[in-house]
């Protein structure tokens, strides 16, 4: 979609036209497997009075790779050997969240536990099972299924589903960290509160813009006019990006360089700083110069995964997407007939284009250079 904005530059003579090239981003995922199939992992009991229930969280896929957190607190079904299939992308902040947690991270170590007949044989396992309590209860939270007055299971009582029989029927039930008791309260306010507010102000990365940053000052010696610094950026810290393409459009003898002094060919590095050297002779007819940029970042999203066929317990999972996104800039050197040329260029300031975003920048002030 274009845009075009007429500016009359008052004070001296000059009229200019703006296109807006309004680029909607390309976003494309890395794939993740159409399918999944689950295994019955570790169930926390939680009670409702003196009734003990059973909640499965920790549940991997058949063979090992995944992690396959609940993403519907309200579907509790999961039956061993269930296929999954690839769905909707989910918000951002449940890909947060799952990027500062466990697998990803281990938020606690040093957990203990024990059951008091000494017949789990699972107990081993408590810092997994501690650090999947704060994952998964930082997603539903999240979402709104649970809060601190009702967690998913207060005494982090937890038993092996596979191991049940052969355990005796045993949970582990002396969950013990820095030789106190360890409840989910503890664990709700030192992790999950934190996980939580992080992800509902984190911003998400497919809305990212380019940014690109420029004052109005150009400096004139030896028979050039060269141009401030000009910073080209992504506008979220949550995306990565290597390089970036500049192109310039503007009369023969215009050239880009690094902020090394070296011509710009082809792609930059990430972060590298950029600037315009004009000749007096290509001033003198106050050209019009054009610089445009894209580049293709890359960050973290997450995809649930559905039971279409006995509509149980959904999952979800993280994978890199990628977007292609650009911005613009323009600028006319225009000479001012009450001065010598060679001693006042009048800049018509940068009109920043975030394209995707239609957010320009003007400024219509004109400043006079200076010759050093």
């Amino acid at each position: 979609m274009k845009k075009t904005l007429s500016i009359l530059c008052v004070g001296f003579l000059c009229f200019f036209t703006v296109i807006i090239d309004a680029k909607a981003l390309t976003i494309e995922s890395t794939p993740l497997p159409e399918t999944v199939k689950r295994k019955n992992g570790y169930s926390f009991k939680h009670y409702s009075g003196d009734e003990a229930k059973s909640q499965i969280i920790n549940v991997k896929s058949d063979d090992s790779t995944y992690q396959l957190y609940c993403s519907d607190a309200t579907n509790v079904t999961i039956n061993d050997g269930d296929t999954l299939k690839l769905g909707d992308k989910m918000p951002y902040g449940i890909a947060y969240i799952l990027l500062n947690s466990y697998p990803t991270k281990n938020l606690i170590s040093g957990v203990t536990a024990s059951d008091i007949q000494e017949q789990a044989t699972f107990c081993g396992q408590a810092d997994e099972m501690m650090n999947v309590w704060i994952t998964q209860s930082a997603i539903w939270a999240y979402q709104g299924t649970i809060s601190y007055e009702k967690p998913v299971s207060p005494s982090l009582e937890f038993t092996n589903v596979g191991m049940a029989d052969s355990s005796g029927g045993q949970s582990c039930d002396q969950i013990k960290y820095s030789g106190s008791d360890l409840t989910g309260y503890i664990l709700w306010n030192s992790y999950v509160n934190n996980l939580v507010r992080s992800a509902k102000t984190v911003q998400d990365p497919s809305n990212t813009d380019l940014n690109v940053t420029v004052d109005n000052k150009w400096t004139h010696k030896d028979g050039v006019y060269t141009s401030s610094l000009i910073s080209v950026a992504p506008s979220n810290d949550q995306v990565s990006y290597s390089e970036y393409e500049p192109f310039l459009t503007a009369p023969e003898g215009v050239k880009l360089y690094n902020e090394n002094g070296t011509e710009v060919s082809g792609t930059v590095p990430a972060g590298t700083r950029l600037y315009v050297v004009v000749p007096d002779s290509v001033a003198a007819s106050g050209p019009l110069i054009k610089l445009a940029f894209n580049t293709t970042v890359s960050f973290k999203q997450a995809y649930q995964y559905v039971d279409e066929t006995s509509k149980h317990q959904p999952s979800v999972l993280v994978t890199t997407d990628t977007s292609s996104i650009a911005a613009g800039i323009e600028t006319t050197l225009l000479p001012d007939t009450g001065f010598s040329m060679s001693s006042s260029i009048y800049f018509v300031g940068f009109i920043i284009l975030l394209c995707g975003a239609g957010i320009i920048y003007v400024n219509i002030k004109p400043k006079k250079q200076t010759d050093e």
